[in-house]
């Protein structure tokens, strides 16, 4: 307030190619490289100091916990790294595998490069299928999913896979147990089926659904975070209403439910991922994106994203 006028929050973004203000009534969730890759962030207005209360979530109480919030406004995504080399490198060394054998056209060469495409297009959905439960937090739950089927009745259910995809891929599996498990051999054109089936599975899925992207936040908390010469920090500006946390960029991953008293105290009932089972965490979910009341989404790197959480005295 100056003179008697309520002076409205300013957010000056400086970039190789912008230097202007844009004035907003409220300060935009999260700010920094998540929202405007490559600038500097200025934001015209004070910090606050977050005070949080830490308590003890029972696994079979986070569904419930999640039930009796009244919705969720914003959502924010982390990236997570790649598995190895990431399941591109392997379905690209199928595909020239695959090429490889159509010059061969038959004989020795042809088996091998058609057994050896098979075989990578496996692992790369194997990686993917894993890429995903690593984004989502499953990998690090109680007794995470391990058997092919399990993974695939995960994926299923968070939208990834469809089943009419699983059934045809239950097809090309059978023809990798083939070559791996019974040392028989494959003729080029099943070779070719079994790589289209998981290369059409494969690029319907990224299509669908980002397998870097990691739900982090569903909810609103103010402030922001910027990175400038290499040195990271975050602010907070309050808390915007409940929150989802799902943090599984850290040493030991967690769930929470952040529950302000005003606007800056707040309670976070918290759940680490290892004492959660898959089904619990999928239901949590499930719970947490049908609460969502817009489809506002930000992407953030985790060194910015943790900039954020410890602002919000959420990360030590």
């Amino acid at each position: 307030m100056v003179g008697g006028v309520r002076q409205t929050p300013r957010l000056i973004v400086w970039g190789a190619s912008c230097g202007k203000e844009i004035t907003c009534l409220r300060v935009m969730k999260f700010l920094g490289e998540c929202c405007f890759p490559q600038t500097r962030l200025e934001l015209v207005t004070n910090t606050k100091t977050p005070i949080v209360a830490f308590e003890k979530l029972e696994p079979a109480d986070l569904a419930s916990a999640l039930g009796s919030l009244n919705g969720l406004h914003g959502r924010v995504t982390t990236v997570q790294p790649k598995l190895g080399g990431g399941y591109e490198r392997f379905l690209g060394w199928a595909l020239r595998e695959i090429a490889d054998a159509k010059n061969a056209g038959s004989g020795n060469d042809c088996e091998r490069t058609s057994v050896n495409a098979v075989m990578h297009a496996r692992r790369s959905l194997s990686c993917l299928a894993d890429q995903y439960l690593q984004r989502d937090g499953f990998l690090f739950c109680r007794r995470p999913p391990r058997e092919a089927d399990q993974k695939a009745d995960i994926l299923v259910r968070r939208g990834v896979f469809d089943e009419l995809e699983t059934e045809s891929l239950s097809r090309a599996i059978n023809e990798r147990h083939t070559v791996e498990h019974e040392y028989k051999t494959i003729s080029l054109s099943k070779a070719q089926d079994a790589v289209q089936m998981v290369r059409a599975t494969v690029q319907n899925s990224v299509a669908r659904s980002s397998p870097y992207n990691s739900p982090a936040l569903f909810g609103t908390i103010s402030g922001g975070s910027s990175i400038s010469g290499g040195n990271v920090k975050g602010w907070f500006h309050g808390w915007s209403g409940s929150a989802f946390l799902l943090v599984t960029t850290v040493q030991s991953p967690w769930a929470g439910i952040i529950v302000p008293t005003n606007e800056t105290e707040a309670v976070a009932r918290r759940v680490y991922l290892e004492h959660l089972l898959p089904e619990q965490l999928l239901e949590a979910l499930s719970i947490a994106e049908s609460l969502l009341r817009d489809e506002g989404s930000l992407d953030c790197t985790p060194n910015l994203w943790h900039a954020r959480l410890h602002s919000a005295g959420l990360l030590a």
